[in-house]
């Protein structure tokens, strides 16, 4: 993560979510500390754009063109945050308590406060090739993006045999992490029952599994924590069927089986299809 250098975010997710918490606390708070209601709305306008050209950014492949419109986007959102900061937010008529809702540091403090993460990660699962798990990261529908937080993903499979752990087989001298372990003996309920697997900033890792692990149980969990090391509340479960077979050595069926108009998916249902060609997932509660 880029080293912030002042008050203002480093990451344009982040400089979102300081605008639109800025934006909350004005609605309240404009008329007392003197700011025009043209002011106002022109910033509301900008928020606005910055956030289309965001979405845009990250639904469709990145063109020249689209570089320079979220480029100048977020340089007129920032021009007017400073402007916001460096002409308004004064104390007084602010004191501490306005600055920590403002997400920056009280006059003369040490830097911006970074409060314990209370948003949540969901995770969806899928085949990639015969074996690789992609674990897609996303934040929990309703809850805002935490500020300065990477994500912990915990996983565990779990196994058909009465052997509960599977001490990590060594591969060329060193210690093959490849496989998804350690076991587990049943289905977990919560992150805390699985194992630390990486932190990550990122939206999408893959998991990679050992021959012996197929026809086990796959199980996922993650949560946000800030630059203090204190930790949010666990997402849900996540849970995928690892395939028993290869695609060359699965059994052939003399017919295929026929369409139910429906794709089996991870509860609860906000996940989304699975992406074309890949393997569904499914919930160990279903």
């Amino acid at each position: 993560m880029a080293e912030r250098k002042d008050w203002f975010p480093v990451s344009r997710a982040l400089i979102l979510i300081m605008a639109r918490v800025w934006a909350n606390v004005l609605a309240m708070k404009w008329l007392l500390w003197g700011i025009q209601n043209a002011l106002i709305k022109e910033f509301h306008d900008r928020i606005a754009e910055a956030q289309t050209a965001f979405d845009a950014a990250s639904a469709t492949t990145r063109s020249a063109e689209l570089t320079a419109d979220i480029n100048a986007a977020f340089d007129k959102l920032e021009a007017l945050m400073r402007y916001l900061k460096d002409r308004y937010f004064k104390k007084p008529p602010l004191f501490d308590d306005d600055f920590e809702a403002l997400l920056l540091a009280p006059k003369d403090g040490d830097g911006p406060k970074v409060p314990r993460p209370t948003s949540r990660v969901i995770i969806a699962l899928y085949y990639e090739g015969q074996n690789t798990v992609v674990v897609d990261t996303n934040l929990m529908p309703g809850d805002l993006p935490p500020l300065d937080c990477y994500m912990e993903v915990f996983r565990g499979v779990m196994p058909r045999t009465e052997n509960p752990l599977r001490e990590p087989k060594e591969r060329d001298g060193k210690e093959d992490t490849d496989g998804l372990r350690p076991r587990l003996m049943r289905a977990p309920s919560s992150g805390n029952e699985l194992f630390k697997w990486l932190d990550t900033y990122r939206k999408r890792e893959r998991a990679f599994f050992a021959p012996e692990e197929r026809g086990k149980v796959a199980y996922f969990c993650a949560r946000y924590v800030n630059e203090k090391g204190e930790a949010g509340p666990w997402g849900p479960v996540a849970a995928i069927m690892l395939p028993a077979t290869t695609a060359a050595t699965a059994p052939a069926t003399k017919e295929p089986p026929p369409a139910t108009g429906r794709t089996e998916r991870m509860a609860p249902d906000y996940f989304g299809e699975p992406p074309t060609g890949t393997a569904a997932c499914y919930s160990p509660k279903n």
